[in-house]
């Protein structure tokens, strides 16, 4: 009986020091730019975005906040939330603006992580689902005065989102717990984002979708 119920504290301790093996918490500030975003829609045949140097130039300003944790060796789970802005400017076919299209986001991404440490160098990769809400928007229309945008129908738009990100960071460790950490992601909305005036019938619109590279900053404690 004795040998019995060693052993099975010798197999939950084995279990225990497969999991949790790592559990960290961060904070990045993020630098990005829409490198894809599409339209379409009810105006889609007379303007189009601006994909081209132009858009990239109008730079995305955030930050956020994530917690990471191992679940199996290096391998765990990324739980992240970054508040950022996204701008998208529509041009009409002589390249003139016709609106900017403006929001806040919280992006709440879930990825599977990977964390690889060598020495006081730490290289980590991650892919997985995101979803997208919408803080707050602002419709601009170009040349309009405040007389006639108060005119203008009622605009729906949906707050939340689907889409997919994949991420990259590397560290550099000043101790065992604290580490800078540089690195990118990418993210994609794989569920339009759509644009109604109340008075249209005709479908949306204006139908985004974003996609957007972020570079990120900023310093990771590890816990455990």
């Amino acid at each position: 009986m004795k040998k019995i119920i060693l052993a099975a504290f010798l197999a939950l301790g084995m279990v225990s020091s497969s999991f949790a093996l790592n559990f960290s918490i961060g904070a990045k500030g993020l630098l990005g730019a829409n490198v894809g975003t599409s339209v379409d829609g009810a105006m889609a045949d007379v303007t189009e975005i601006v994909g081209d140097a132009e858009s990239r130039a109008n730079l995305l300003y955030g930050g956020g906040v994530y917690v990471d944790a191992s679940l199996f060796g290096p391998v765990g789970l990324q739980l992240g939330a970054n508040i950022g802005q996204n701008k998208v400017s529509v041009t009409d076919d002589d390249g003139n603006e016709v609106s900017t299209y403006k929001e806040l986001l919280l992006d709440v991404p879930l990825m599977i992580w990977a964390d690889f440490k060598l020495g006081p160098i730490g290289l980590g990769l991650g892919l997985g689902p995101n979803l997208s809400f919408s803080l707050g928007t602002d419709y601009t229309i170009a040349g309009a005065t405040e007389a006639v945008k108060a005119l203008l129908p009622e605009i729906s738009v949906n707050k939340a989102v689907w889409g997919i990100t994949a991420g990259a960071n590397a560290k550099i460790y000043f101790n065992k717990h604290l580490a800078l950490v540089a690195g990118g992601s990418y993210t994609l909305d794989l569920q339009k984002k759509e644009i109604n005036l109340s008075t249209l019938q005709s479908g949306s619109l204006l139908e985004f979708k974003r996609s957007v590279l972020y570079a990120n900053l900023g310093l990771e404690f590890k816990l455990l």
